[in-house]
């Protein structure tokens, strides 16, 4: 089988450095965790700041010490370096890629090339569908609750605008 060798990327140096509160209790044995001074878990997010007049790029390190159970003799990261680990860039870079690719409908290259160009990242076509496909299940929420809200509304104005959505023409709905 012919593969690709994935994409290496090298962790950019931070600008700022937020120390996160280590784990207090061990999630198998629910007991109190030990200060360990000896081991950190540290993690990178480069992500965009959005201000009035322009957009720039941010690294931020999340730093913090682990905690150690006696029990399982295992040490512990701090919950929100737990929950962000795997992850690369923040929400409001994940949201730019989203707000190219839905609203101004650009092409998965050509967010590849605005990324490279703008803010010197590189970023795999995969990479780009794997955050819209989050993205969607993030929000998934929030879209049945504005269905529920559509559904439930008295009065529902379906304008003769139409989108094309993969070639099929809809209409856009507006609800009061």
């Amino acid at each position: 089988k012919i593969r690709h060798g994935g994409a290496l990327r090298a962790i950019p140096k931070a600008k700022k450095v937020i120390i996160v509160p280590r784990k207090r209790v061990c999630p198998k044995h629910n007991v109190k965790l030990s200060e360990s001074t000896r081991k950190k878990a540290v993690t990178t997010i480069t992500d965009l700041v959005f201000t009035k007049n322009t957009i720039r790029k941010t690294v931020i390190k999340y730093s913090g010490y682990t905690g150690y159970c006696c029990k399982c003799k295992q040490d512990y990261s701090p919950k929100l370096i737990d929950k962000i680990r795997h992850q690369h860039f923040g929400h409001s870079f994940k949201a730019w890629i989203v707000y190219q690719r839905l609203f101004l409908r650009l092409p998965m290259e050509i967010i590849k090339l605005n990324l490279r160009e703008l803010f010197n990242e590189t970023i795999s076509q995969s990479s780009v569908a794997s955050i819209l496909m989050d993205f969607s299940s993030f929000y998934k929420y929030t879209n049945t609750k504005h269905l529920n809200y559509i559904l439930k509304s008295p009065f529902i104005h379906v304008d003769e605008t139409q989108v094309n959505i993969k070639g099929i023409n809809n209409y856009v709905w507006i609800f009061i």
